[in-house]
């Protein structure tokens, strides 16, 4: 996370040139994909036990718990597959 802040806060002001460069690197893009792998882990998480509190039909809870593991899971690789692909 510590990367990424310092990061973002050096290319904040730059060009749509020097943002393409940055992410073009094999190291940033590998350290930002593991950021997101990790951010829609908790994202995930977090919703899970929000639906795990609030929800008391155990059939509706499983199928809410596991649609949103795969939508979390489908969302991180498509994000990913662009960066590698586009950038």
């Amino acid at each position: 996370m510590f990367w990424l802040i310092v990061n973002l806060v050096s290319i904040y002001d730059g060009e749509y040139v020097e943002l393409i460069s940055f992410f073009s690197k094999t190291s940033s893009k590998a350290l930002y994909s593991l950021f997101l792998i990790t951010a829609f882990t908790f994202f995930s998480l977090t919703i899970s036990e929000i639906l795990e509190d609030y929800i008391k039909s155990e059939k509706i809870k499983n199928v809410a718990t596991k649609t949103l593991y795969i939508f979390a899971i489908v969302v991180t690789l498509i994000t990913i597959f662009i960066m590698l692909k586009f950038i």
